[in-house]
């Protein structure tokens, strides 16, 4: 069973994206900030980091950041929930494999997931608002 871990202070994301992961037989991992994620992936590697971005503050953006760097560097996959104002900010730039950008499906975005981990060659994008 691969693993995945999600990165949200959001509850109700938390557990929707919980539950539709869980019936496609992934295990999910939570962390709802930094520390959380790095003692999580340290006890055991997920193939996937789904970090979810609320906004765009200055601590908020810079933990993003820092975990998107860690997980690359571990070379774990990442997808980033962006919030809707996304393209406002000129200040957050960072690579992932999956870039999605709120409001989204959840089945739309389950699919994504599941092609991002079964396709073991598919890169990392580069976003820079």
């Amino acid at each position: 069973m691969k693993n995945i871990l999600i990165i949200t202070p959001d509850l109700e994301i938390l557990n929707i994206l919980k539950l539709r992961l869980e019936l496609n037989g992934y295990k999910v991992m939570s962390a709802l900030d930094k520390e959380e994620a790095i003692i999580c992936t340290k006890k055991q590697k997920p193939c996937l980091a789904i970090i979810d971005i609320l906004n765009f503050a200055d601590d908020e953006a810079a933990n993003a950041l820092f975990l998107n760097k860690f997980f690359i560097n571990r070379k774990i996959k990442t997808a980033i929930l962006l919030p809707r104002m996304a393209e406002n900010s000129c200040s957050f730039k960072f690579k992932a494999n999956l870039l999605i950008k709120k409001p989204y499906n959840i089945s739309t975005l389950a699919r994504q997931l599941d092609e991002l981990i079964s396709n073991p060659k598919r890169s990392c994008s580069s976003h820079r608002d």
